[in-house]
This record gives structure tokens, C-alpha cells and sequence, in this order.
């Protein structure tokens, strides 16, 4: 298993900030080489590994309604602080989230909406 990570780690790198293009071409590419090695049987358990090392860099953002650009920005570089640099935000629209934002990565969950604040309330008998 550790060589699946390994490789999944080194395909991961190699299309990194690349075109559609480049990643199809370098992916081809790579396949080649598994084949050439005898070892193509690979390619499935680590394009699953490479799907799995994806989800650990991609954060949901979820936002009641479409905001503009740059307080998406802003809460995006304040999320990077806390979920790390390397994340690629996703944005989805939740309008049952009634305001604000829900954010979701693979270990972590930060509920800022209003529909979490109700909730909370709710729970512990305040409302």
C-alpha cells in the first residue's frame, strides 16, 4: 500500500497547476510507464488513492446566496489559516443555511450559518 500512496503522491505532483490538457498527457503518460513495468494491474488502486489524496486538499464552502467576489476572497484567505494553504475551495449555494457560510474539509467542519446558530439554540432550550 505504501507503494500505491507513493506513486499516487508522485502522479498528485507531476499535475499539479496544469491544464486539463497536460494532466490527460501526463496521466497517459504515466499509464505507459506502469504498462512498460508490468505493472498496470496499480492503476486502479491508485488512481482510487489518487481520488482520496484529492478529497484531503478540497474544502466546501457553502453559502447561503451568491456573494461577491472579494468577501469570498476574504473568508477564503481566513479559512487558508485554518485549514491550510494548500486547499482548493469548492463553492456550492445552500440557501437552507438561511446566512453565512459552512465550510467542510475532510477532518474538519466550521458552521457559521444562521441555520447552525437556530440549531444550536434549539438543542440547548434557548429557544
Amino acid at each position: 500500500m505504501k507503494k500505491i500512496k507513493k506513486l499516487a503522491k508522485i502522479l498528485i505532483s507531476l499535475t499539479d497547476d496544469k491544464s486539463e490538457k497536460e494532466k490527460e498527457e501526463i496521466i497517459k503518460f504515466f499509464l505507459v510507464i506502469l504498462r512498460q513495468r508490468k505493472k498496470i494491474h496499480l492503476a486502479k488502486q491508485i488512481l482510487r488513492e489518487l481520488g482520496r489524496e484529492k478529497r484531503k486538499k478540497e474544502v466546501m464552502l457553502n453559502f447561503a446566496r451568491k456573494l461577491d467576489e472579494k468577501i469570498v476572497a476574504e473568508i477564503k484567505e481566513k479559512l487558508k489559516g485554518l485549514f491550510g494553504k494548500e486547499k482548493e475551495f469548492k463553492i456550492k449555494i445552500q440557501e437552507e443555511l438561511i446566512g453565512g457560510f459552512l465550510a467542510k474539509s475532510q477532518n474538519y467542519l466550521i458552521d457559521a450559518s444562521i441555520k447552525g446558530l437556530i440549531n444550536k439554540l434549539r438543542t440547548h432550550g434557548n429557544v
